[in-house]
């Protein structure tokens, strides 16, 4: 009983405060709080238009990073053939021409030149050799 009347005067003593203020009192208080959660509104608003524009760059990044791997792809690629047709390693130029892609190129057709020379030798030997 004691127990209960103790609970009961706590109560009290909590809800008197609420039950004196007057309705103006509790209109500003109110109008504090939508104050309150409108600033954080705009602040979260403010957040997500950052977030959207620093989206918005790295989708621009990406863009211009992939054009630039299509074209490393391709030489290659490029590179990957050429040393099959040949008989060198495809995988050793492919990676070659992916990374070093333009210093690569150049030493492919040295090489490529430096072997229609040879095979222009081989030949005019051969035509030598049958006459």
């Amino acid at each position: 009983m004691v127990r209960l009347m103790k609970i009961a005067l706590s109560l009290g003593i909590l809800t008197v405060p609420l039950l004196a203020q007057t309705p103006e009192q509790r209109f500003q208080e109110l109008e504090e709080r939508v104050r309150s959660v409108e600033t954080r509104a705009n602040k979260n608003t403010s957040s997500t238009s950052a977030a959207e524009g620093r989206v918005s760059a790295v989708e621009q990044n990406l863009a211009d990073h992939a054009s630039k791997g299509v074209v490393l792809y391709l030489f290659g690629v490029l590179c990957a053939l050429w040393a099959q047709n040949t008989g060198r390693s495809a995988w050793t130029w492919f990676l070659l021409g992916v990374v070093f892609n333009v210093f690569t190129v150049l030493a492919l057709l040295s090489k490529n030149s430096e072997d229609r020379m040879k095979a222009r030798i081989r030949d005019a030997a051969r035509i030598k050799s049958a006459a």
